[in-house]
C-alpha cells in the first residue's frame, strides 16, 4: 500500500499520537467521508471520536489485535 488516500473499510492501519509521538497500532478503517476517515479500534470495535487525516494513518498488520480474527472466541 502506498498511503493513505488508497485505505478502504476495513484495512488495518496505525494511528499516529501525537501526544507522544508514537505510531500505535490495531486499528482499521471503518468510513472514509468528506471530513477524514473514521477510525475503529479493533480489540473491542470502539470508533474514534472525531475524524483522522491521511497524514495521522499508515498501513497496519491486518491480524493485530483483531476482535473478529482466526483466534477470537466470537
Amino acid at each position: 500500500m502506498s498511503g493513505a488516500d488508497t485505505f478502504v473499510p476495513g484495512d488495518a492501519v496505525e494511528v499516529f499520537v501525537r501526544f507522544n509521538r508514537s505510531w500505535v497500532p490495531g486499528f482499521e478503517i471503518a468510513a472514509i467521508t468528506a471530513d477524514g476517515y473514521q477510525v475503529r479500534r479493533t480489540a473491542d470495535l470502539s470508533l474514534l471520536p472525531g475524524f483522522t487525516g491521511p497524514a495521522d494513518l499508515r498501513a497496519g498488520h491486518p491480524a493485530f489485535g483483531h476482535a473478529s480474527g482466526p483466534d477470537s472466541e466470537s
